[in-house]
């Protein structure tokens, strides 16, 4: 034999034997037990691009998709938007849609779902985007919290409230599966494509966060596929992988409901979202086999109670965790994320320690684990209570004007500025408008539409001036508006090195059609300045603007803004 033969058979043998493993491979069986316990279990899916952000298929295209999957529900995050939410409930196939939105913040990105259309733009920020979310009843999930792309990896780990972690995500797996093992997946996807995808899965780096988190609070875990469909790679030309259909089969969350579904949209979603929200679910990677029939569970004094829940340290206290699993599964008991126990199904522990207790089912030959459990929660009273104070989100700041800078009562330095596709009122003041039946300022506007020549449609209350605001920590100033909006107030300070030698520094604005006092710390300002020096520098302040634009509202929007009493402190 030749060498170039030697060659072509070695490369030969070297493709086939991967496409002859996917070609014989199959999920494996598991076994069979009938489960006692109180709730109803649905599986669904999370974190769904379609054509509305920038996911290949339409809404319709993915409930199809997940539908065929045997998904009980889906759970739409398009980005930046709710566009599909007059869709939200159920549709021919059984299926129950739960629209929400990827949410692009400066710490990375949140799944929000639970939300009602907004009528203005989230914010930047993150603590800005959770307060919108919570006040609003909402689930937030920090998404690919491990993404290898900076922009995309989370980075508000101090961020307060109540918001759980996506610790699978299906396109951070591909990601960070290398350069080979892509390759070869590839060439396995047209025969197997459900094994091809799951050769390209590791265990998670964001279990680790997700334990450090835990430490503090109380924390569900999510599964996101991630999905976007087949990717355009240049002009017509798609890749026809991964399809919403196979990435569909490979993961799921398993929620634990109080009663089966009713068929009705609302308290469907509610009971599904209630259950997320107390961790009552499990991560199961269904590709590797079916994992509808898991169980961990506590019991002490008579009660028994599942994942998200907590007991009080007990003698009698006993941990159990199995169901219908195959033979070979290894399951795995954590304790503040260190492993306690580990033994084929059924595990059973008994405990008085307090900690965060958390299961981890491993089958043999892969390295991602099959079943992630959301926790059981063991401690006392005390710690209880420690740990929902460090869930709840912080009160507004609240602080006294030191000086008043404008009550717009007799005269006022602002005035309103547009650009020319937007229009806004020229009188700046009107009386009786105020809090208490004062003056106020006002923004009457109406947001033009993007053009080539003005891409960035504004309306604006702006004050030229320098002022020496160095012996103040920030703002203070009353606000009110015809409806909820988000509007921007910016400072701008002295920089020879930005344009117009000035440097732009932005805080996110919430007002609603009740008056509030607003108190904006300095240190809440973000440079929106590439050549930003790196600190605003109240002594040097040369403009104070209240800016409305496509930051905050959409193209079209018309509304009022009123502005009262605003100073220092």
């Amino acid at each position: 034999m030749t060498h170039r033969a030697a060659l072509c058979l070695a490369t030969t043998i070297i493709f086939a034997v991967p496409v002859v493993r996917a070609l014989l491979w199959h999920p494996l069986s598991i076994s069979e037990v009938t489960l006692s316990e109180k709730f109803a279990r649905v599986s669904g899916l999370a974190h769904v691009h379609t054509t509305y952000s920038d996911g290949s298929g339409t809404l319709e295209d993915v409930q199809l998709a997940a539908a065929a999957s045997n998904a009980d529900f889906l759970i739409v995050t398009d980005h930046n938007t709710l566009s599909g939410k007059a869709k939200e409930g159920y549709n021919d196939t059984g299926l129950l849609t739960i629209i929400g939105s990827e949410i692009s913040i400066n710490e990375g990105h949140i799944l929000a779902v639970g939300l009602p259309v907004q009528p203005y733009r989230f914010s930047a920020d993150g603590l800005d985007t959770l307060e919108d979310i919570h006040g609003s009843h909402g689930l937030a999930f920090a998404a690919h919290p491990e993404h290898p792309r900076n922009g995309l990896r989370w980075t508000g780990w101090e961020l307060p409230g109540d918001w759980g972690i996506e610790v699978v995500n299906g396109d951070t797996q591909w990601r960070t599966a290398g350069l080979i093992n892509l390759v070869f997946s590839t060439l396995m996807y047209p025969f197997n494509p459900t094994y091809a995808l799951l050769r390209l899965m590791s265990r998670p780096s964001a279990l680790q966060a997700w334990d450090q988190t835990l430490h503090t609070r109380h924390t569900t875990a999510l599964a996101g596929a991630d999905a976007h469909g087949p990717q355009q790679i240049a002009g017509p030309l798609r890749l026809p992988l991964p399809s919403y259909k196979t990435l569909f089969g490979l993961v799921k969350n398993h929620v634990l409901i109080d009663q089966p579904l009713s068929g009705s949209a609302v308290p469907d979603i509610d009971a599904i979202l209630n259950a997320l929200r107390q961790g009552r679910s499990y991560i199961g990677i269904d590709g590797l086999a079916s994992a509808d029939r898991f169980y961990f569970v506590a019991e002490s004094e008579g009660r028994t109670g599942t994942m998200g829940e907590t007991f009080a340290p007990a003698n009698d206290l006993l941990l159990k965790a199995g169901g219908a699993l195959p033979a070979a599964a290894i399951v795995r008991l954590l304790r503040n994320g260190q492993e306690v126990a580990a033994s084929p199904p059924p595990l059973e522990l008994s405990t008085s320690e307090t900690g965060v207790y958390r299961i981890e089912v491993d089958l043999p030959g892969w390295p991602i684990p099959w079943i992630l459990s959301n926790p059981i929660y063991i401690f006392g009273e005390q710690t209880q209570n420690k740990r929902a104070q460090a869930s709840r989100m912080p009160d507004p700041i609240e602080r006294q004007a030191a000086t008043i800078l404008d009550n717009f009562e007799t005269g006022t330095t602002f005035e309103t500025v547009s650009d020319e596709t937007s229009t806004v009122n020229s009188l700046t003041t009107t009386p009786g408008s105020g809090p208490d039946g004062s003056f106020a300022a006002h923004i009457d506007f109406e947001l033009g539409t993007p053009t080539p020549d003005n891409p960035s449609p504004f309306a604006s209350l702006v004050s030229n001036g320098t002022r020496n605001l160095s012996s103040f920590q920030g703002l203070v100033f009353s606000v009110k508006s015809d409806r909820t909006y988000r509007f921007t107030l910016q400072l701008r300070d002295k920089n020879t090195r930005a344009p117009e030698q000035r440097e732009i520094w932005s805080a996110s604005v919430k007002s609603t059609a009740t008056w509030t006092q607003v108190t904006l710390p300095f240190s809440r300002l973000r440079s929106v300045s590439p050549q930003t020096d790196g600190r605003f520098d109240p002594d040097a302040t040369e403009a104070i603007v209240f800016l409305v634009d496509l930051g905050g509202v959409a193209p079209g929007t018309a509304g009022t803004i009123w502005i009262d009493n605003l100073g220092v402190y």
